[in-house]
């Protein structure tokens, strides 16, 4: 499924001003709530953990993750920051936290939104 993409510097400076994060195996996932709305997400990727090629391949599969995502996200929009060099990263253990990371935020979170 195709969603789409924070963009603008304000569309991350609104997620990061609602200081609500999870991390996991190295990733801070920051997100917002935005009733109605359907999901966007963002990419941070720092030069210092890696080089572009290190860089590139965490972002496609991060893509990759969240396009081939069973159910379907709305109801917030998610920035992914990795804060460890991107070598750390294998594709299962990228996914394993992005899983765990949207079922958190749905149990906890937006079941007092509905």
């Amino acid at each position: 499924m195709q969603y789409a993409t924070l963009k603008k510097k304000a569309d991350f400076d609104s997620v990061f001003a609602e200081k609500s994060r999870v991390y996991k195996n190295g990733i801070g996932f920051y997100f917002r709530l935005v009733n109605g709305k359907d999901f966007r997400f963002g990419l941070l990727t720092p030069k210092k953990l890696g080089n572009a090629v290190a860089r590139n391949l965490f972002r496609r599969r991060i893509r990759e993750i969240i396009r081939l995502f069973p159910e379907r996200i709305s109801g917030f929009e998610l920035v992914v920051s990795p804060y460890r060099p991107y070598e750390e990263y294998g594709y299962f253990i990228l996914k394993g936290a992005f899983e765990s990371t949207i079922r958190w935020i749905r149990e906890n979170r937006l079941k007092g939104e509905n």
